[in-house]
């Protein structure tokens, strides 16, 4: 790997795993994300509570400022104006810049969503428009599916067509 940059990513990323492997973190992932009063601001799950697909959430501490990635000290220490508890999905998410419907907690939105709520959501807020919008999807599906089917016809008589041309 010749790229200093991509270089740089891996040495920065094997130190945070050696931070992440340390007893000072283990500690306070372990004082302040494993308790029993802990949930994730996001989703609002429990440390342990099972999730859909029947694995176990598991809370962690995540860091909402690239600041605290520069020293293992800032990175290790709680400070709850830059740190939150949340599970790792939501971690991974929030990574992403996705966060968690306000309204069922169940689904990810993007962080800028102007609804600010998960389709699912909003059309049960909405229903008129909900209806309207399902409506009008059918009618586009309907509208490829029938010009995907000339089209098919059209190479279906092309191949006839030149097969009769091109008799022996």
């Amino acid at each position: 790997m010749t790229n200093p940059q991509r270089i740089r990513i891996n040495n920065r990323r094997t130190n945070q795993a050696k931070w992440r492997s340390h007893k000072i973190w283990k500690d306070l992932v372990k004082e302040h994300a494993h308790t029993p009063e802990a949930v994730c601001e996001h989703c609002l799950k429990h440390h342990g509570e099972l999730k859909k697909s029947g694995k176990p959430v598991y809370l962690t501490i995540n860091h909402t400022s690239r600041s605290l990635y520069a020293t293992e000290e800032l990175y290790t220490t709680w400070n709850p104006q830059y740190m939150e508890i949340c599970c790792t999905t939501c971690n991974w998410m929030y990574e992403k810049g996705k966060k968690s419907c306000p309204v069922c907690h169940n689904q990810y939105i993007h962080a800028l969503e102007p609804d600010n709520m998960c389709q699912g959501c909003w059309d049960k807020k909405h229903p008129i428009e909900a209806q309207k919008r399902m409506v009008d999807v059918r009618k586009r599906a309907r509208e490829r599916k029938a010009i995907k089917a000339a089209l098919i016809q059209r190479e279906k008589d092309k191949v006839k067509k030149w097969k009769e041309d091109h008799k022996k």
